[in-house]
């Protein structure tokens, strides 16, 4: 907060030597006004920079309840026929656009589904015409049913990704050699869908689709139940310090993730299993050693069923999903980006300098209100 403050010092500098030292026609209600002005822009600007640090999303998992296909229609109300109506004459003539208020149907069709975790917009219509109303089912919503297993993001406030030095000293962290291992995060697509299980190294000896198909079918249920999103990757590397990398880049997972890792160089064969919950595994140090001693007591991948059941019977009875309050402590550490620094700086002179001048010409507050006063440097 010190260097908010501390940009908060420019528009008050500003308006004073201005009034002070070169003597503007500038009020001193005017000089607090532009001050005012100025603090509320920049708090603005300096919280949304807060809120993009901060800012995160986590994936949710269920299933679909419903499919819908709503129609509906409203009415809406526009300007029209307009025209120009003028009064008086010479210096004293006056005009102003006059409209009347007209009013449209509008028709649309909505196809969405409903599930445990919220709703899910699959297509929407909104038309001037009734043949909307005949306009075909879209493909995803034909393909989807009741008990598919779908997948939304939601947002919540991460303290460790503005302030991840923190927990994993990123700054001292060296894993160029997994550089070509380290998957992108997964996220949401075609609506509603997530692959939770993710090959690095493996080419295509794993039946990817079928694990990925098997793990949705658990989280359709661990999810809602445990607050839970289970990722599952399998990497070519007998490096167990892989787990470090995967920790930083993802800067630990989200407050909901459970992350397990098989390391498998002679596939099938089990080498390594680590597993990262958020905070370094904080509160769930149990459920870790049970997944790895389970699972290295399977020593395979050949069955990705019996792996995932593993998995998912131990998130099931272990997992304790640790809440972003825990780091609120975190908060008195974050210091702002750079990009907030710097803007809010070049905002806060020009903005500054803007509203002094603006405020030297008009008399906002006077019985020439927005009339030029044009009273220039005595």
């Amino acid at each position: 907060m010190e260097t908010f403050y501390l940009i908060l010092v420019v528009p008050v500098i500003i308006a004073l030597i201005a009034r002070l030292v070169f003597k503007l026609s500038i009020t001193w209600p005017e000089t607090a006004a532009q001050i005012l002005i100025a603090t509320i822009i920049l708090s603005v600007v300096w919280l949304a920079g807060s809120y993009a640090q901060t800012h995160d999303t986590e994936i949710w998992n269920g299933e679909v309840a419903a499919k819908v296909r709503h129609h509906d229609q409203y009415t809406e109300s526009y300007r029209c026929r307009c025209h120009q109506s003028c009064s008086g004459s010479g210096n004293n003539r006056s005009c102003h656009e006059v409209c009347s208020t007209c009013y449209r149907e509008h028709y649309t069709v909505d196809w969405f589904l409903k599930s445990n975790i919220g709703k899910i917009r699959l297509q929407y219509f909104d038309r001037l015409s009734r043949r909307v109303y005949k306009e075909p089912d879209p493909a995803n919503y034909t393909a989807a049913y009741v008990g598919e297993p779908c997948s939304l993001t939601f947002g919540y406030t991460n303290y460790i990704k503005a302030v991840p030095d923190s927990l994993f000293n990123m700054a001292d962290a060296t894993y160029e050699q997994f550089d070509d291992l380290i998957p992108a995060y997964p996220t949401v697509y075609g609506k509603y869908h997530v692959d939770h299980v993710i090959t690095m190294g493996m080419g295509d000896k794993l039946a990817i689709r079928d694990w990925n198909n098997y793990l949705a079918g658990k989280m359709k249920k661990l999810g809602p139940a445990r607050q839970a999103n289970v990722i599952l990757i399998i990497v070519n590397t007998a490096d167990q310090t892989y787990r470090h990398a995967l920790e930083t880049a993802w800067l630990g997972g989200k407050k909901n993730d459970i992350i397990v890792m098989a390391g498998v160089t002679n596939y099938p064969t089990i080498d390594w299993v680590d597993t990262i919950t958020l905070g370094q595994n904080s509160g769930n140090s149990l459920m870790t050693v049970k997944i790895r001693d389970d699972l290295m007591a399977l020593g395979t991948i050949e069955s990705g069923q019996v792996f995932i059941d593993i998995v998912g019977g131990n998130v099931s009875k272990h997992f304790d999903r640790k809440p972003m309050a825990d780091f609120e402590y975190l908060k008195d550490d974050i210091q702002p980006a750079t990009w907030v620094v710097v803007t809010a700086f070049i905002l806060a002179f020009l903005l500054s300098a803007g509203l002094t001048w603006a405020f030297h010409v008009y008399d906002p507050f006077g019985s020439n209100y927005r009339r030029p006063r044009f009273r220039h440097f005595r």
